[in-house]
């Protein structure tokens, strides 16, 4: 406080961005990615794998997990969805490298956690998005890779 020998210690969810804060007015609000234990100078990020969606967000413990079908490098303020013929059947992963490849027979939409079965009447190779239609005089039952 004014006329302090020592600075204030920003509350928790905040952080002193000026030298020697005299107040909890010279504390800035903790950025969305970020979380701010007590006496922070700097925001720190959220880690891979969990998200801040807030802000104001105090420990590493405030970040949430981020949920399947998509991933969260370090610092997200939201999830990613997984690529199109991709699918994230785990919570917590951190890159889109950790979400796997569709098998063949099955296809996986943008943001996908559990792959889904190819329908009768179309085919799916590995890394499938939208199923493809089975061309005229081939047969494609349900979980077809490719047209027989």
């Amino acid at each position: 406080p004014e006329g302090s020998i020592h600075p204030i210690s920003c509350p928790a969810g905040t952080y002193g961005y000026v030298t020697a804060a005299e107040s909890e007015a010279d504390c800035a609000m903790c950025p969305r990615g970020h979380y701010c234990p007590e006496a922070s100078v700097e925001p720190e990020r959220c880690p891979a794998g969990t998200y801040g969606d807030k802000v104001g967000l105090v420990s590493a413990h405030s970040c949430t997990l981020c949920p399947v079908g998509n991933y969260c490098p370090e610092g997200s303020m939201e999830p990613e969805h997984c690529p199109a013929g991709t699918f994230g059947e785990l919570s917590g992963i951190s890159s889109a490298d950790s979400c796997e490849l569709c098998d063949k027979g099955h296809y996986c939409p943008m943001g996908t956690a559990v792959q889904m079965t190819c329908p009768e009447g179309y085919y799916c190779p590995v890394g499938t998005a939208v199923p493809i239609e089975c061309p005229t005089g081939y047969s494609c039952p349900e979980g077809s890779s490719e047209p027989n």
